[in-house]
């Protein structure tokens, strides 16, 4: 079967075009993965989620969480230049932030809070 052992990670991919990274799909585990790429939490500028299963999303919060934490140092070493907002989709191309960020389409890292 597909599903994560203790030696297999379940489903994400990262598309990475011109600085930005796009991920499909944040299964439990994504974040961690990461961390083992050269790929940096700033440059996740979007989310998709594929389909509504706990296998396919249980993984935002810890990537959320990252991306955050990621633009947060960058503002304190006054390195980062430019805003960027990271989006979240869902299926039907319906963003996924509502309740959780208080019915905003987005979240802004310009002053994130953690």
């Amino acid at each position: 079967g597909g599903s994560p052992t203790m030696h297999r990670n379940g489903s994400c991919t990262a598309l990475r075009l011109g600085g930005q990274t796009y991920l499909f799909d944040v299964c439990e585990g994504t974040y961690r993965q990461l961390q083992f790429t050269r790929i940096s939490p700033m440059s996740i500028t979007k989310i998709f989620i594929s389909h509504l299963h706990g296998d396919h999303l249980y993984g935002i919060v810890p990537v959320i969480m990252g991306i955050m934490v990621a633009h947060k140092v960058a503002m304190n070493d006054n390195s980062m230049s430019q805003k960027r907002k990271s989006r979240f989709y869902k299926p039907n191309n319906k963003r996924l932030a509502g309740a959780a960020y208080g019915g905003e389409d987005s979240v802004t890292m310009e002053k994130p809070t953690i």
